[in-house]
C-alpha cells in the first residue's frame, strides 16, 4: 500500500511539474476547447433523436483532442486509421439508419473506440494487440479524465490573479460596496423622476412589464439543468483532452503461473469428447438426416430441428471458455504431454465448430417455420464470428506466437462494420416476403414494428401486406415525425426518405 502511494505522488508531482510548464494561454484554450464542446454537447444531446449530431460531435472531440498534443501525435498508425474508419461508419450509421439497437451500441462503442483511436495516435509505447489495452482506455475514459476535472477550477483562478488581468481587490470591495449603497438611493431617485415626468415613467413602466414577461417565460428550473449539464461535461471534456499532455503509465504483465496438472485437464477433455462425440453421432442421425429416422414418440421433426440452438450456443461458449483458461494455466510437463493436449484441445474446438453450425441449422429451419427477426439475424451473424474466432483458435494451437486478440478483433470490428452498413430491416422484410410467397405466412405485426430503414421494402410489397394497413402506418409515423423531427442536427436519410413518401 506504501508503494503504491508513493507511485502515486510521484505521479501527482510530475503532473504539477508539467502542469507548471505550460503557458497560461494554453491552458486558458483548452478550457475555452472544452466549455465550447460542453455548449454542443448539450445542444445536440438534449432528448432529441441522434442523426448528423454523432458525426460532427465526434469529429469535433477528436479535432479538440489532436490540436492540444498537435507536436506528439502520429497520424501514420495504420491501426489507428482502421479505428479512425471504424468510428466513422458507427457515427455515419446515425445519419442513415434506424435501428435501435445498432443505435444503443454505437452510442456506447463511439466513445470507446474514439479514447481507443486517440491513445494510439497519442502513446507509441501503448500495444493494442493486446487484451491489456482496454485497461488504458477504461482508465483514459474514468480515471485520468475524472482526476483532471478540477484542474480547469485552478487554471480559471490563476487566470483571474495573472498579472495582464489582475485587479486591485480594494478597488472591487468599494465598488461592490458602492452599488450597494445606490441601490436604497437609485429607487428614491428614479421613484421621484417617474413621478416628476410622465414619458420617463412610460419607459420605466416598459421596462418592468419586459422584465416580468421574460421572468414568466423563461424557465429556471431547465436553465439550472442546461447549466449544471455543460459544466459538468465541460469539466470532463477537459479533463479527458488535459490527461493527453501526460505520458502513458505503461501496465506491468505478470508472468504466467501454470499450476494446473496437465492429467487433471486431459481427464476432464477425455470425459466432455466423449460426450460430445455421442451426441454429435446423435444429432447427426436425427437433425441432418431428417425424417429418415424415427423419432421419440411425442416429437415432430419441425420441432426436434427448431428446439436448441440457445443452449448449444451457450455450450460452444463455455468450450471457448475452457480452452482460453487451460492454455493459460495449464503445466507443460513434457513435450508429448503438450502434443496429446494439443490434440484434444483440437477436437474440442471441432465439436465446437459442429455446434455452431448445428445451432445455425436450426435457427434457419426455425425462421423457415416462424418468420424472420432482428434477433435471429443477430444470432446468425454471432454464430459466424465465433467460427471466425474458432478457426483463430485452432491456428493458436499449434501456433503459439499467433496473436489470437489482435486477428479476432480486426475481424469483429469488420464485421460489425459491415453490419452497421446494411440495411437489417430491409433484409427481414423481404425474406419474410419470400417466406410468404412459398407458405402463405407473414407477420404484418412485426414488420410494422420495424424502423423506418424497411420503408422501400414495405412500399414495394405493400398489396402483399394489405395496402389500406401500409397508409395508415406511413400516415400515422409521418404525424409523428413532423412533430419529433424538427432540428438539423436530427438529420436521418430513412427519417427524411419516410416523410417524403407519397401514401
Amino acid at each position: 500500500m506504501e508503494n503504491d502511494k508513493s507511485i502515486i505522488d510521484i505521479n501527482i508531482k510530475i503532473q504539477d511539474e508539467i502542469d507548471s510548464g505550460i503557458s497560461l494561454d494554453k491552458k486558458l484554450k483548452i478550457i475555452s476547447i472544452s466549455v465550447l464542446l460542453g455548449i454542443i454537447f448539450r445542444y445536440f444531446y438534449n432528448g432529441d433523436s441522434i442523426g448528423i449530431s454523432e458525426l460532427i460531435f465526434a469529429s469535433l472531440f477528436i479535432i479538440a483532442c489532436i490540436y492540444s498534443v498537435k507536436d506528439k501525435v502520429n497520424l501514420k498508425s495504420r491501426f489507428s486509421n482502421f479505428i479512425l474508419l471504424f468510428i466513422f461508419i458507427m457515427c455515419l450509421n446515425f445519419c442513415i439508419y434506424n435501428n435501435n439497437l445498432i443505435r444503443l451500441f454505437n452510442f456506447i462503442l463511439v466513445p470507446i473506440a474514439i479514447s481507443a483511436y486517440i491513445i494510439t495516435i497519442r502513446y507509441e509505447n501503448v500495444d493494442f494487440m493486446r487484451i491489456s489495452s482496454v485497461r488504458y482506455i477504461m482508465n483514459r475514459l474514468l480515471n485520468s479524465s475524472f482526476s483532471n476535472m478540477k484542474k480547469i477550477f485552478s487554471f480559471s483562478k490563476q487566470a483571474v490573479k495573472n498579472d495582464k488581468t489582475k485587479v486591485n481587490n480594494d478597488n472591487i470591495k468599494s465598488v461592490l460596496i458602492g452599488i450597494v449603497v445606490s441601490i436604497p438611493l437609485l429607487i428614491i431617485v428614479i421613484s421621484l423622476l417617474a413621478s416628476a415626468d410622465m414619458m420617463f415613467d412610460y419607459y420605466i413602466r416598459n421596462l418592468k412589464d419586459a422584465y416580468e414577461f421574460i421572468i414568466e417565460r423563461v424557465n429556471l428550473a431547465d436553465i439550472t439543468g442546461d447549466i449544471i449539464v455543460v459544466l459538468f461535461f465541460s469539466m470532463y471534456f477537459f479533463g479527458y483532452i488535459w490527461s493527453l499532455k501526460y505520458e502513458c503509465e505503461e501496465y506491468k504483465i505478470k508472468d504466467d503461473y501454470k499450476w494446473i496438472n496437465p492429467v487433471t485437464i486431459l481427464t476432464v477433455l477425455c470425459l466432455l469428447c466423449g460426450i460430445y462425440l455421442l451426441f454429435s453421432i446423435v444429432q447427426s442421425s436425427y437433425l441432418y438426416g431428417g425424417n429418415k429416422h424415427v423419432l421419440p414418440s411425442g416429437y415432430s421433426y419441425s420441432r426436434y430441428a427448431r428446439h436448441g440452438f440457445f443452449e448449444l450456443l451457450t455450450v460452444a461458449l463455455i468450450n471457448f471458455s475452457i480452452l482460453i483458461f487451460n492454455m493459460k494455466n495449464v503445466k507443460i510437463t513434457s513435450d508429448k504431454i503438450n502434443k496429446t493436449l494439443n490434440v484434444f484441445y483440437t477436437i474440442l474446438l471441432v465439436f465446437t465448430g459442429n455446434m455452431l453450425f448445428s445451432s445455425n441449422y436450426k435457427l434457419t429451419i426455425y425462421e423457415r417455420a416462424l418468420g424472420f427477426t432482428r434477433l435471429r439475424i443477430y444470432v446468425h451473424i454471432f454464430l459466424f464470428t465465433l467460427s471466425i474466432v474458432l478457426i483463430y483458435g485452432l491456428i493458436k494451437i499449434w501456433k503459439k506466437n499467433f496473436n489470437v486478440f489482435k486477428f479476432s478483433l480486426i475481424s469483429i470490428m469488420i464485421i460489425y462494420m459491415v453490419v452497421n452498413c446494411v440495411n437489417i430491416d430491409k433484409i427481414i422484410v423481404n425474406k419474410n416476403i419470400k417466406r410468404y410467397n412459398e407458405t402463405g405466412r407473414l407477420d404484418k405485426k412485426y414488420i410494422r414494428n420495424l424502423s423506418y430503414d424497411a420503408i422501400d421494402a414495405i412500399k414495394q410489397n405493400e398489396y402483399k401486406l394489405d395496402t389500406k394497413l401500409v397508409e395508415e402506418y406511413i400516415k400515422e409515423e409521418k404525424e409523428y415525425l413532423q412533430e419529433s423531427y424538427d432540428h438539423w442536427y436530427e438529420y436521418n436519410y430513412y427519417k427524411s426518405k419516410f416523410l417524403h413518401t407519397n401514401i
